[in-house]
């Protein structure tokens, strides 16, 4: 009876351990479950590298990142899942770029794995009384596709932002020839 009992408390404990077990690599799982913003911010006429170029991340009012870039302009940022960002890249001298990114509808088996979105962004320079409302708002939209296994452009949202973009450029262009 003693054996019985013995055996019964020992099956038992080696159960919670297990459970434990399980539940701390869930966690682990968990900590790395993060979406890795990478690439570089330039300049878009020189295509050179920007120094001190803030990238944010927002969703909703609250600001969840900040990264300011290097000598090389490259940026790696780490962000949760289950939100929408505004990514914000500015530089005090040039004209902010704004890209949407949802990361709402990820598997959990793909964000266990870790997944890295490069975006490389080319900021336009400010000249004095030109129009930029449009880069007010976003020009891209990055959001997870399930048939790419990865993420992805809206292409219908992103390809209309840039007729009108190319437009702006072509103005631009313009002014600072003058």
């Amino acid at each position: 009876m003693k054996w019985l009992l013995f055996a019964t408390l020992i099956l038992f404990s080696a159960g919670l351990w297990a459970q434990e077990s399980d539940s701390l690599s869930d966690e682990a799982f968990m900590e790395n479950e993060l979406l890795v913003i990478a690439g570089k911010v330039k300049s878009e006429y020189k295509n050179a590298p920007l120094e001190n170029a803030e990238v944010i991340a927002i969703t909703g009012s609250d600001t969840i990142a900040k990264f300011i870039t290097k000598k090389d302009g490259l940026v790696n940022m780490e962000l949760d899942y289950g939100s929408i960002y505004q990514i914000h890249y500015k530089h005090p001298n040039f004209v902010q770029k704004i890209i949407t990114v949802d990361t709402r509808k990820v598997p959990r088996v793909i964000r266990v794995e870790g997944v890295e979105l490069r975006m490389d962004v080319a900021l336009p320079p400010k000249i004095e009384n030109f129009d930029y409302s449009l880069l007010e708002r976003p020009i891209g939209l990055a959001k997870y596709d399930r048939n790419d296994m990865n993420f992805t452009f809206d292409n219908k949202f992103t390809r209309s932002k840039l007729q009108e973009y190319f437009k702006l450029k072509g103005k631009l262009s313009i002014a600072l020839e003058q």
